[in-house]
């Protein structure tokens, strides 16, 4: 199967399906991969993907979209197991199409399909917290001074302060305005910032 490329920009894989893609970089090209095995719909826990296929020891998980896209729960699923899966849209074929109309589409092109996670992306690309609520603490990689250089000039400083010598972030009020921050999901805070991309950092409101 042609798998198509994954695509980063600005450090987050665009399988977040929450990011608006800027300037991007392919990090993974598109390649056609030999499967050793292809099962269909075997129960993986709580989920049953379409196709389970595997190369090499590695699964892919891959969805058949025909009337209905995979929903959003499955799509976390994914995510939070950290295992890669891809959607197929086959839904504009004609129900008559030809098993090579269907085998085009399915096997040998890159154009309808989409990640709905990549594993090897997201490690090489995101810092991943977990966000239960909007109102928890989480700890964060820039410098100390960096936190502390930039509190907020507000009733909450010395607040701020306190975590900023824990070196940890509120997510709602710290986060929300760090350029560092991505986008954020349901379950996750997704965040590029590395000791590597922080050593310059300058004062609000440039941000970090």
């Amino acid at each position: 199967m042609v798998l198509p490329e994954v695509v980063a920009s600005d450090g987050l894989y665009c399988g977040s399906r929450c990011y608006e893609p800027q300037g991007n970089d392919i990090v993974y090209q598109s390649k056609r991969v030999q499967f050793d095995k292809v099962e269909l719909e075997r129960d993986l826990g709580r989920i049953r993907p379409d196709i389970t296929a595997t190369a090499k020891g590695s699964a892919l998980y891959i969805e058949i979209k025909v009337t209905h896209a995979v929903d959003r729960e499955k799509a976390l699923h994914y995510e939070r197991e950290d295992k890669s899966a891809i959607e197929i849209d086959v839904s504009d074929l004609p129900r008559d199409a030809s098993r090579d109309e269907i085998k085009q589409r399915v096997v040998d092109s890159k154009e309808n399909k989409s990640w709905l996670f990549n594993a090897l992306a997201a490690g090489r690309l995101t810092t991943c917290k977990r966000k239960d609520t909007a109102y928890r603490f989480v700890g964060c990689p820039l410098p100390k001074q960096a936190l502390l250089d930039n509190l907020p000039d507000n009733g909450l400083k010395s607040a701020a302060r306190q975590r900023a010598v824990r070196g940890q972030a509120h997510v709602l009020t710290d986060c929300l305005y760090c350029k560092h921050a991505l986008c954020f999901t349901d379950e996750h805070l997704y965040c590029d910032a590395t000791p590597e991309r922080t050593k310059g950092y300058i004062k609000f409101p440039g941000g970090f």
